[in-house]
């Protein structure tokens, strides 16, 4: 068989190495334990780190991956079945799938009972379609700079065990991650060549999971660099700002995530009847609708904002598709609240949340779940800006409508 790498052999023409690295991780996006059938959602993100002078960004990528049963081997898991492997949704890494960029199979290509070589590279070579040899791919005209300086999701992918699996514990693993990253000081152009470097490739540390008969019904926890809008979890307060341009905000509509696919408690598709919202502060908002597609991501519309310094409540009354088993009373519930300031999560605005602010903006620590920007985006305009910090010294020194210091959050329901 000729290889991916041989394949793009002409695209990863390069000079000397750089110092250059890429690490590739894995990353779940839902919960780590799965029944017969039922898909494990993950991501995986490359991140570059570069030495002086640095890179323009991703060229070309190409990794392996494998799952062990860390029980036995001896009924492994074949992935080219039980593994989906594709771009992200967003588009975002278009430029290296055929026909804008060149991949033999960007999802990997099945040998035994691993994915080999999967990835991509983009037209650093400058092939134009509308010229000799007139090749129909890679097409694209502009390349893209900077994929993967701040992180980058190369793969979404699912894992779905299958009957006759074995049960038990596994891990996935990546390997021989290969790169090559655009020379420093790119100047793009149509149909422009491009100078690239060989980088080092890391493979991240390998995710557990595990094969279950029939995973007990629970929210799932939240995820390091997954918005907490996109995946809730127990415990989180929101610190941005209660008003923009002088209208309220706040928290209405978020996604919440179970271990396993739900239904009823009678059996019937998961239904906006099985869920109650509640706050501490009494009467404020109601649940106006849920939205679902597979039972287990759930999108939870409210039918207004979360009132400030309140805690609100959410506890699901269901039972788990595959075993028919409700959910455990201390499963069923999560609570979410919101404290303007409160980067620190601590339930009170106090001056640790200027300095754990800083750290964030700063790279020096990260939230453990949720992204920089659920913490520190006080404007919520999407991305952190001055701006942020500007609003925040208003909220901690009491200035008008953002007098947030000393405030607080009742105790946790």
């Amino acid at each position: 068989m000729k290889s991916f790498v041989a394949g793009l052999a002409v695209l990863m023409i390069a000079g000397v190495a750089s110092a250059d690295t890429l690490t590739a991780q894995v990353e779940l996006l839902g919960s780590d334990a799965a029944g017969t059938g039922e898909a494990i959602p993950f991501r995986v993100v490359g991140t570059l780190t570069a030495d002086d002078p640095g890179n323009d960004g991703l060229a070309f990528v190409s990794m392996d991956f494998s799952l062990v049963n860390l029980d036995s081997n001896d009924t492994p898991v074949e992935l080219g079945t039980a593994m989906t492997l594709a771009a992200p949704g967003d588009g975002s890494m278009d430029n290296f799938v055929q026909p804008l960029g060149y991949d033999a199979n960007y999802g990997g290509t099945a040998v035994g009972n691993d994915i080999v070589q999967a990835g991509g590279a983009q037209n650093t070579i400058g092939n134009n379609p509308g010229a000799e040899p007139f090749l129909a791919f890679p097409s694209a005209e502009f390349i893209s700079l900077d994929i993967g300086q701040d992180g980058q999701v190369i793969f979404e992918g699912t894992l779905t065990f299958s009957e006759g699996d074995p049960f038990g514990e596994y891990e996935i693993r990546v390997s021989n991650v290969l790169a090559n990253v655009i020379s420093d000081g790119a100047t793009p152009g149509s149909f422009a060549i491009y100078p690239v470097e060989a980088a080092t490739g890391v493979a991240g540390s390998a995710v557990s999971v595990s094969h279950q008969e029939c995973a007990a019904l629970a929210f799932t926890d939240g995820a390091e660099n997954i918005s907490a809008s996109g995946r809730m979890f127990d415990g989180y307060i929101d610190p941005r700002a209660d008003t923009v341009s002088g209208s309220p905000a706040g928290l209405s509509s978020f996604d919440i995530v179970f271990t396993t696919p739900a239904e009823n408690t009678d059996g019937s598709s998961l239904s906006a009847s099985a869920f109650t919202v509640s706050q501490t502060g009494g009467a404020g908002v109601n649940l106006d609708s849920i939205a679902t597609e597979d039972g287990r991501v759930v999108t939870i519309n409210l039918d207004g904002a979360l009132p400030v310094e309140n805690w609100l409540t959410v506890c699901v009354d269901a039972r788990a598709i595959c075993s028919g088993i409700d959910i455990a009373p201390g499963d069923g519930c999560i609570d979410i609240g919101y404290l303007p300031g409160d980067i620190d999560q601590s339930g009170v605005v106090n001056p640790v949340d200027l300095f754990l602010f800083r750290q964030y903006v700063n790279d020096v620590s990260t939230p453990a779940f949720g992204t920089i920007e659920d913490y520190a985006d006080i404007d919520r305009n999407g991305s952190v800006s001055p701006l942020d910090l500007f609003r925040l010294r208003q909220g901690l020194n009491g200035v008008g409508e953002d007098a947030w210091a000393g405030t607080s959050l009742p105790a946790q329901p």
